[in-house]
């Protein structure tokens, strides 16, 4: 449904086409080469040509997921399933209301708004019109995949929804929109229990999980002998897992503020690592007060974070 949207409502010829998305189609356009759906093989391979490519991995495949495909306003709704976009692609063509802010100021209409306003009672008519009809939309090719049945149970369970929850926006996450107060700007979000994620999945980024850094070593390092620091990195009151460090590096700077040595500390275990100074390092070091830098980066926080430890190298 969303390949064919792409085109359909930025075309002339369409029942629910909006001059407005003439231009997000002209510059998919430009960049599109084709597209082949293949199930020869019992599945369903998309095979997506275009010009328009990406240095970064996530953003380089086309996915197909609902909304996904173009930027076409007519499907960024939530994951917006079929019958969502249905009814409300049944009010655009009776232009009771518009996907865009430029057709419904054209037409003197409100914008789409699943949530809120004018638009659900419209969307309520709709709904009980595409259900006594067993509207398919672009029915000659979704007709092969959606049963008049399917679609009946589809409508009687928006419809369900929108009698309990007072709103047609409907998506597929761990929450879900359970109550919209417009007068008083607020929303409420409930958890949804048969989401297969748990509630805690994501937990984890609530705050960010920046190291926190302590040295512990000899306060008097001898000239040309090999000395030991421990470098302890917790987070959360709790050892930092090896595996969710990217590096812990050190510099050590000697008493004319040169730097003396430098290197990767060594993983002893879970929030706990190593500095090792050999004799030839030390050995090279002038006496006086000196400092080991050491510099912690995480992989799951940007940040990296410094930590220092003084002490004297003497003979």
């Amino acid at each position: 449904m969303g390949i064919i949207q792409t085109w359909d409502v930025a075309s002339p010829d369409s029942p629910y086409y909006e001059e407005a998305m003439v231009p997000n189609l002209d510059q998919f356009l430009s960049a599109f080469k084709g597209i082949r759906l293949d199930d020869s093989d019992g599945g369903l391979t998309i095979e997506f040509w275009s010009d328009a490519g990406s240095l970064d991995a996530e953003n380089a495949i086309t996915t197909f997921w609902p909304g996904s495909f173009t930027s076409a306003d007519a499907y960024n709704y939530a994951d917006a399933a079929w019958h969502n976009v249905a009814i409300m692609l049944r009010g655009t063509g009776a232009d009771l209301f518009e996907f865009t802010d430029e057709e419904a100021t054209a037409n003197e209409v409100d914008r789409v708004n699943m949530i809120a306003g004018p638009s659900l009672e419209i969307m309520a008519t709709e709904l009980a019109a595409a259900t006594e009809e067993g509207f398919i939309p672009y029915a000659p090719t979704l007709g092969q995949y959606i049963s008049a049945e399917d679609a009946a149970t589809r409508y009687a369970n928006l419809a369900e929804f929108a009698r309990r929850y007072g709103h047609y926006y409907i998506a597929n996450g761990p929450y879900f929109l359970s109550g919209v107060f417009p007068v008083e700007g607020q929303a409420v979000l409930s958890h949804y229990a048969a989401h297969p994620d748990s509630a805690d999945r994501f937990s984890a980024f609530g705050a960010p999980a920046f190291p926190e850094v302590e040295i512990d070593g000899p306060a008097r390092v001898t000239i040309g002998e090999e000395v030991a620091f421990d470098v302890f990195i917790d987070v959360f009151d709790g050892p930092y897992p090896v595996d969710d460090i990217d590096t812990v590096s050190y510099l050590v700077y000697d008493a004319n503020g040169q730097l003396a040595a430098e290197g990767v500390a060594e993983a002893v275990e879970d929030g706990l690592w190593q500095v090792m100074l050999g004799g030839d390092a030390t050995g090279a070091m002038p006496e006086g007060s000196s400092r080991l830098d050491v510099v912690v980066v995480s992989k799951l926080v940007a940040i990296p974070v410094l930590s220092s430890f003084d002490f004297v190298a003497a003979p």
